[in-house]
């Protein structure tokens, strides 16, 4: 269901990975052309490594939707046993009573995934900002 749903995400990060793609110098590839190097050479070893930072970027926002989603998973899964946690948080609210401390419990619960996405993702925040190939 994670990979249906982050494979409707695939325009979005495809907008920002031509972005990511777009802000590498053209001084880089043009000095690797120089060098000898071959097309897949200078992407996989020129652009995307300066493109790591994008990637871990449209990872995190793409787990972080995909994770939160309510509306498709409420139309697709009918065993209760397999519903996600949005889902599951919602049958919390009754119709004259809502157990708010379980409730809150499990949005906190619910945040635990993301925010260890974010700290592994975090290091090559700080390395995109980092690096860079050309002095001016």
């Amino acid at each position: 269901l994670l990979i249906l749903m982050a494979w409707q995400q695939i325009g979005y990060m495809m907008i920002i990975y031509i972005a990511g793609l777009q802000s590498v110098p053209d001084d880089l590839l043009e000095a690797a052309r120089i060098d000898g190097a071959g097309l897949f050479h200078i992407y996989f070893r020129v652009a995307l490594p300066l493109c790591i930072p994008t990637l871990a970027t449209l990872a995190v926002t793409t787990f972080m939707e995909s994770w939160n989603d309510y509306l498709w998973p409420l139309l697709m899964l009918t065993d209760r046993a397999k519903m996600t946690l949005p889902i599951a948080l919602s049958t919390l609210n009754g119709q004259y009573n809502t157990e708010y401390n379980v409730l809150m419990a499990g949005s906190l619960i619910s945040m635990i995934p993301i925010i260890i996405i974010y700290l592994f993702a975090q290091k090559h925040f700080k390395n995109g900002l980092m690096a860079g190939g050309i002095k001016g």
